[in-house]
């Protein structure tokens, strides 16, 4: 553990964007239920998937499970403005058109309904239009095992 802030548990998702037909997969940590029908996504404000949930006002959310640490590691290393991340990967897309991960432990289609900047992050608090509960046990984030 480096800080009392890696002692907090977290889960692992993939967050897809589709803005004017371009998609990208990033990896996020920071995502947490604000109400019944509402969850908030922190994204870092540098990252090319901020840019492009901000052009389409909606996202996908796919919850990864134990098994999926790769693909994790995989979209959450490389930028999506110089990597097809989606390549290779066993996808479905939301009624948007967002990416999810067929295979993933849940799939949420979102659609933002408020943004506010924090620090070095945008906070993207969205309605969950649709869900799916799939299979499989969730992975939990510990900052020492991805970075």
């Amino acid at each position: 553990m480096n800080t009392p802030m890696d002692a907090l548990t977290q889960g692992v998702y993939l967050v897809g964007t589709n803005a004017a037909g371009v998609q990208n997969l990033m990896t996020a940590a920071w995502v947490t239920q604000i109400s019944s029908k509402a969850l908030l996504v922190a994204v870092g404000r540098t990252h090319y998937t901020a840019e492009l949930i901000r052009q389409a006002g909606h996202f996908s959310l796919s919850v990864l499970s134990r098994e999926q640490r790769d693909i994790a590691k995989r979209c959450g290393t490389a930028s999506g403005r110089k990597t097809n991340k989606l390549e290779g990967l066993s996808l479905t897309a939301s009624a948007e058109g967002d990416p999810l991960l067929a295979d993933a432990v849940a799939q949420f289609a979102c659609r933002v309904i408020h943004t506010a900047e924090v620090l070095d992050h945008v906070l993207f608090c969205a309605e969950v239009t649709d869900a799916r509960l799939l299979e499989g046990t969730p992975l939990q984030y510990h900052a020492k095992e991805f970075f």
